[in-house]
């Protein structure tokens, strides 16, 4: 029933349209509603993966963060050698394990006369191109956490603001710091 509605329909508005070049139109517009539905999606896709990226962290910035932290309460604890054995080994070269414990615990304990200290960290930020030195290459995938060291000392409650960067090697993520000015 309905085709014998629509059929005078369909010829006036194909003899509108220059007759048989609509229909072969027509013909063409599924590919072309395909191929453009298919870049739509494509490009959404790729907007939401990307902007994804940006606000939340990635897996290699948990990581990160935790070896800040697992450095920093090592510290915390005053296990020197502990927390020595999580440096990079850019680190590693630059403070041999004995020096490092010996440097470190005369500093905290001596020096600033205190016996702890709280600590917090920041969110990890991905830095591409990091060097610990300007003559150290570059190195690639390192996340920049912020630590605030709170200590209380003969001399009052004073706080240490460092930037430290965590990268991974073999397998395992480090800990590095940057003793060079830029």
């Amino acid at each position: 029933m309905s085709s014998g509605w629509l059929q005078p329909c369909l010829g006036k508005l194909a003899l509108w349209n220059g007759g048989e070049r609509m229909w072969r139109r027509r013909r063409r517009q599924p590919w072309l509603r395909l191929i453009g539905s298919v870049a739509v999606v494509v490009f959404v896709g790729w907007l939401t993966v990307g902007g994804l990226r940006l606000v939340a962290p990635s897996g290699g910035g948990k990581e990160a963060t935790e070896v800040v932290e697992q450095f920093y309460e090592r510290e915390q604890s005053g296990d020197f050698g502990s927390s020595w054995e999580l440096f990079h080994p850019v680190m590693q070269e630059h403070f041999t394990k004995d020096k490092y414990i010996q440097q470190r615990a005369h500093i905290l304990m001596q020096d600033f006369q205190a016996k702890t200290f709280e600590f917090s960290v920041g969110s990890p930020k991905l830095v591409d191109g990091f060097r610990p030195t300007q003559a150290s290459d570059p190195l690639h995938d390192v996340y920049k956490v912020t630590v605030t060291q709170t200590f209380h000392s003969l001399y009052g409650p004073f706080q240490l603001v460092q930037d430290c960067y965590a990268a991974e090697v073999d397998g395992k993520w480090t800990l590095l710091w940057q003793w060079e000015a830029k």
